[in-house]
């Protein structure tokens, strides 16, 4: 799932910075009850990846049979 044009890793204190400045934004809309899961910048790529290959494939597959039943109507 690494590559394909993902986002660069971040060191340590640029992770840290960064998760901070989250944390910072997000204390503000929080409510009693939340749940909030801490992701690697490398986690949350790969599921970005994942999913989009997977909504990929799928269009890919609406596309094909869009076209299929387009193409039996016209025969």
């Amino acid at each position: 799932m690494e590559g394909s044009g993902s986002a660069p890793e971040l060191n340590l204190k640029e992770e840290r910075s960064f998760i901070r400045d989250i944390a910072i934004t997000v204390e503000a809309i929080i409510q009693e009850g939340d749940i909030f899961h801490l992701l690697s910048q490398r986690q949350w790529q790969g599921w970005l990846d994942y999913v989009n290959e997977d909504m990929n494939q799928n269009i890919s597959q609406i596309i094909s049979r869009m076209l299929f039943d387009v193409a039996s109507k016209v025969t």
